[in-house]
């Protein structure tokens, strides 16, 4: 009850009989009685509404879920390979058939004007 021990609803029990007096005790656990009847029936009410209403479209969500486990688990099974891969150079060049590294660019060659010029050093020994 309300996850309370036997103890507890025995000590409560007691306070209230303190508190409020054996005249007004009876009457006060008689309306709280029948409140927590009434907020049980709200709840059952309010429970039976929410499937009757949305009941159709909860089985139509749980159906959609269920067809699309079989893919979730294919994406992920293919997400686990593809990651296996990627941890993985040398085999992804391999499944692939592809070099991982770009070709390199075409070496530029030395302009024969750039190989030619003198440093500043030899420049300001030679003027000497």
């Amino acid at each position: 009850m309300f996850g309370l021990s036997m103890a507890e609803v025995v000590v409560i029990a007691v306070v209230a009989l303190v508190v409020l007096g054996p005249e007004k005790l009876p009457t006060i656990i008689k309306q709280a009685a029948k409140g927590y009847r009434k907020l049980s029936a709200i709840r059952t009410e309010f429970s039976k509404a929410l499937t009757e209403n949305f009941g159709q479209e909860a089985e139509t969500l749980k159906q959609t879920a269920q067809s699309l486990k079989p893919e979730a688990q294919t994406l992920k099974a293919e997400a686990a390979k593809l990651q296996e891969l990627a941890n993985s150079p040398v085999n992804l060049e391999k499944k692939l058939g592809l070099p991982l590294v770009p070709p390199s660019a075409p070496q530029s060659q030395p302009n024969a004007a750039d190989s030619e010029a003198p440093s500043p050093e030899q420049t300001v020994s030679e003027s000497n």
